[in-house]
C-alpha cells in the first residue's frame, strides 16, 4: 500500500528505493530508527536464507505473510508495533546469504543483478578494443 513504510536486505534495497520512507534491515535502521528497529516499519521483502533475519521478522506482533516468491516473501506486522528483538538485534551483524553463478571462477564473489562477464581470452580481442591516450606520446 502506497503508506506503507518497507524495510528489506541492503542486497535487494533498490527495489524500496522509491519510497519515501524506507530501512534495511542489515544497515540503515540501525541509524534512522534506533529507537523502534522493526518497529518503524510496516512491511518487509524478506530474504528467508537469512535466518537471524527471517526469526526476528516472524516474531514481530501480528505477523503475517503477504505473498511468497521464494527465497523471498513479502510479510508485514501491526503498524506501531514495538519491536521485541530489537535491544538484541541492533547489535547483531546478519550476513548476506552467498550469490552464487554455475561459471562463477572460485573465490571470486558475484555482485548481485549483474549478470556474469567472462574475462577476455586472447590479447586479438584485447587488442580490438579502442585505446586513448592522454598527453604524452
Amino acid at each position: 500500500p502506497d503508506t506503507a513504510i518497507p524495510v528489506t536486505s541492503r542486497a535487494i534495497a533498490l527495489v524500496i528505493a522509491n519510497r519515501p520512507e524506507s530501512y534495511t534491515y542489515d544497515g540503515s535502521i540501525r541509524d534512522k530508527a534506533a529507537d523502534e528497529g522493526l518497529g518503524a516499519a510496516t512491511h518487509a521483502i524478506l530474504d528467508t536464507r537469512q535466518a537471524d533475519a527471517r526469526v526476528w521478522i516472524m516474531d514481530m506482533p501480528g505477523f503475517e505473510v503477504l505473498a511468497e516468491d521464494a527465497p523471498y516473501a513479502l510479510v508485514s506486522w501491526t503498524p506501531g508495533a514495538a519491536d521485541p528483538h530489537w535491544p538484541t538485534m541492533a547489535t547483531v551483524r546478519l550476513s548476506n546469504p552467498p550469490t552464487f553463478h554455475p561459471r562463477l571462477p572460485p573465490g571470486q564473489r558475484q555482485v548481485v543483478g549483474i549478470p556474469f562477464h567472462e574475462p577476455r581470452a586472447d590479447a586479438a580481442t584485447a587488442a580490438a578494443v579502442p585505446r586513448v591516450h592522454l598527453g604524452g606520446r
